[in-house]
């Protein structure tokens, strides 16, 4: 039987983090969760603690704000 994929908070931040322009490793950057853990989230192999999503969620709004591209 095909193993279906996890379903993730990474798919919820995803398409975010792409829109924005951001490649993982800066979203590890500005967050503090490691790029192998966003990456596995984002692929569906690893539901990302409370506190990691909350901390890449933090980071993905900081930065679209104006003053933090600047």
């Amino acid at each position: 039987m095909p193993s279906k994929r996890i379903q993730t908070a990474g798919g919820a931040w995803g398409p975010q983090r792409v829109a924005l322009g951001l490649s993982l490793r800066d979203l590890a950057k500005l967050c503090g969760v490691s790029y192998i853990k966003l990456s596995l989230a984002e692929s569906g192999r690893l539901i990302p603690t409370g506190d990691e999503y909350q901390a890449v969620m933090k980071a993905l709004s900081d930065y679209r704000k104006p003053e933090a591209i600047a």
